[in-house]
């Protein structure tokens, strides 16, 4: 078979591939890809993917250099920079935050709402894939979250922080 024909299959099976980030050939043409994007300048690039992974390391690479320019004793007061990250709400309502980051996650009717939703699309996912293990984690430190119990109130978690600090 020649080489070109046996790269279209591979290209084919990434793009029908269900499996993505578990599947060891998807995982291969994803690393060559972005080896090859980081360093690629050409607009009219012929690699699969290449333009879109250029773009998401660009976008990378800019918060990047923002948050390295940004710091938090220029910024306002920690109390004024808490913001919900799901409705975005500058005075988030009973706000709730990860135990183990100790970081702001929303309202607490949002993070009601986001839970709720996780759960529905893992019932979804164990009802088409009866391997699909519940993905319930923290969307800023990505520990693993078994229960609820995982949550609490931001403000004793502010706290719980400050005392580590000293």
């Amino acid at each position: 078979m020649p080489k070109c024909l046996k790269m279209k299959k591979i290209l084919a099976h990434c793009i029908l591939c269900s499996r993505r980030q578990n599947c060891p050939v998807c995982k291969q043409v994803i690393a060559v890809s972005c080896l090859h994007a980081k360093d690629c300048t050409a607009n009219d690039c012929k690699v699969p993917f290449c333009a879109h992974l250029r773009n998401r390391l660009a976008a990378f690479r800019s918060q990047r250099q923002f948050e390295k320019t940004q710091s938090i004793e220029d910024g306002p007061p920690i109390d004024e920079q808490i913001k919900c990250l799901i409705c975005l709400s500058e005075k988030p309502e009973k706000p709730l935050g990860c135990v183990d980051c100790k970081q702001l996650i929303g309202c607490g009717r949002c993070v009601a709402r986001w839970f709720f939703t996780n759960f529905m699309a893992d019932i979804s996912a164990i009802a088409t894939e009866p391997l699909a293990e519940g993905r319930r984690n923290c969307p800023l430190c990505r520990s693993k979250w078994d229960t609820r119990k995982k949550l609490a109130p931001y403000q004793v978690l502010k706290e719980k922080k400050d005392e580590e600090k000293v």
